[in-house]
């Protein structure tokens, strides 16, 4: 089996056909499945794979645990097979010759291979203008990654090396949290010999305004914000070299919770400077030189819940 192919599913009857549709009708010759872990839902979402299945032998529909979008795709990785794992939303589609194109790119030797995007808003579909062809190695794929421009933190435009989720990865278990395939995809880079970034699209993301991601709630900031944190820990396991790095593109991750801070505003009733003023103690020992504190910070259940 060469590839898996994992879709996450909770509710997902409204883009479902539109999305396996673009699975299916792939150029690649080669074997692959499609895993369909299914939280407990309420609308047809069963009833529409089930129909699929009559003429795809390769569709396998498996029960979700009912914790969110990161324990759901953590079941599918358990239930797959294949040499290499993709991942899709149930809302987004795949371009006809995804598979092939990244298939062919990662059998070159690469641990990971990341593709860019469409974003499709209604009937208007618009390219990724950050693009870029490189090759890369550990380092310089966290640096890219920091930098958030052509290597994108969420896993849907990637290919990666099955064994990557059976090492020592960092990934988020519990139920509703965000930015969860940021600090996976962030802690696999910490691992790998070398990653391939390539300026094609391969995945069209639908701009979905009830997605998770685009949420605008009390705890986007919070949680990015410990996202960001568990990335530096990270860095600081590594060594200096990845510590300077962080700490160099610290404006960026300012730049992003500044964002997240203006998107908070209403749902916290507090202004941006009011937020950040909450969390002047890790924002300061975020960027600070020293090896970050877990104990005492209000990211400490973060990490407790990540890493247990």
């Amino acid at each position: 089996m060469e590839i898996s192919v994992i879709i996450p599913i909770y509710n997902g009857e409204r883009w479902l056909k539109e999305c396996l549709d673009s699975v299916f009708n792939q150029t690649f010759k080669g074997e692959y499945e499609v895993i369909c872990s299914i939280d407990p839902s309420t609308d047809k979402t069963k009833e529409i794979i089930s129909e699929y299945q009559k003429t795809h032998s390769n569709l396998i529909m498996v029960d979700g645990p009912g914790k969110g979008a990161a324990a759901n795709r953590m079941n599918g990785i358990k239930s797959s097979k294949g040499k290499y794992l993709c991942f899709l939303d149930a809302d987004d589609l795949y371009l006809k010759d995804t598979l092939e194109t990244l298939f062919n790119e990662i059998e070159k030797g690469y641990d990971i291979v990341n593709g860019s995007f469409y974003n499709q808003k209604g009937d208007k579909r618009s390219k990724n203008i950050f693009t870029k062809n490189r090759e890369m190695n550990s380092l310089q794929a966290v640096k890219a990654m920091l930098l958030d421009s052509y290597w994108r933190s969420f896993n849907q435009s990637k290919i990666f090396k099955r064994e990557l989720f059976f090492g020592d990865i960092v990934y988020p278990k519990y139920h509703g949290v965000i930015f969860e395939d940021t600090v996976m995809v962030f802690s696999m880079l910490m691992n790998i010999n070398k990653v391939k970034n390539i300026s094609k699209p391969v995945y069209i993301y639908r701009d979905n305004e009830n997605s998770l991601t685009k949420s605008v709630n009390k705890d986007r900031f919070a949680s990015h914000l410990f996202c960001y944190a568990m990335m530096r820990h990270l860095c600081d396991k590594k060594g200096k070299k990845y510590v300077k790095a962080f700490r160099n593109y610290y404006l960026r991750t300012w730049a992003s919770l500044v964002f997240d801070a203006s998107l908070c505003k209403k749902p916290l009733n507090k202004s941006i400077h009011q937020i950040f003023k909450e969390y002047r103690k890790e924002i300061k020992a975020l960027k600070g030189k020293k090896s970050l504190q877990i104990e005492g910070f209000k990211w400490e259940s973060y990490f407790k819940n990540v890493l247990d």
